[in-house]
């Protein structure tokens, strides 16, 4: 009976041995960041736009909606509310709109 109780303390001890915590952000060391990814079925598929993102200009390649989930590049942004605008490449406004953006979200801008 003693080597019983002395075995399951034993294997107690290693079981809780193992247990710790730490804290979450020390772990995964995730970016307060979220991304764009923009996606049209018409024309814009094939060429450039240029997004203004409050205030701050970038151009993005919009891809078809059945290749966003393997060919579609990512737009990294700050997260927070932000006010995006689209315009084609002779500057006429695509898309408009106050958007949302939390920690590691992925945003699809659908486009016409």
């Amino acid at each position: 009976m003693k080597i019983f109780y002395s075995f399951i303390v034993t294997l107690m001890m290693f079981l809780l041995s193992g247990c710790a915590s730490y804290p979450t952000e020390q772990r995964s060391g995730k970016d307060d960041t979220a991304s764009l990814q923009f996606v049209s079925q018409g024309k814009y598929a094939s060429q450039l736009v240029l997004v203004e993102l409050d205030g701050t200009q970038f151009e993005a390649q919009p891809v078809k909606a059945r290749k966003a989930r393997l060919k579609g590049k990512l737009y990294t942004v700050a997260t927070g509310k932000r006010k995006i605008v689209v315009k084609n490449k002779v500057g006429d406004i695509i898309y408009q709109k106050y958007i949302m953006l939390s920690s590691q979200e992925v945003q699809q801008i659908i486009l016409p």
